[in-house]
């Protein structure tokens, strides 16, 4: 079926949001990996880094105050993420 402009396509999913936000898909599991040598905010840009480097469309939050971060992956599996932490130099544990 070919589509007008302006037209969605029903089948794609999108997740309704501000203009220029990409928003997490809700049937993507979230993984988190608590990283206890993540101490400052260095330290959490190498990590973003590293995962937006595996996966860059994954949405990552991580929390300083707990050494915690959260992945929503849209390609990588939780083994390349943790793969990814580790080869950033920092050790990734399974929350």
């Amino acid at each position: 079926m070919r589509m007008r402009a302006g037209e969605r396509d029903p089948a794609r999913r999108a997740v309704a949001g501000p203009p220029g936000r990409v928003e997490a898909d809700p049937s993507v599991a979230m993984i988190a990996f608590h990283v206890s040598d993540m101490t400052s905010a260095r330290c959490a840009a190498a990590v973003t880094k590293a995962l937006k480097a595996v996966d860059h469309a994954a949405v990552v939050r991580v929390d300083l105050a707990t050494c915690t971060v959260e992945i929503e992956p849209r390609r990588a599996t939780a083994r390349q993420l943790g793969d990814a932490i580790r080869f950033a130099g920092y050790s990734p544990v399974a929350a």
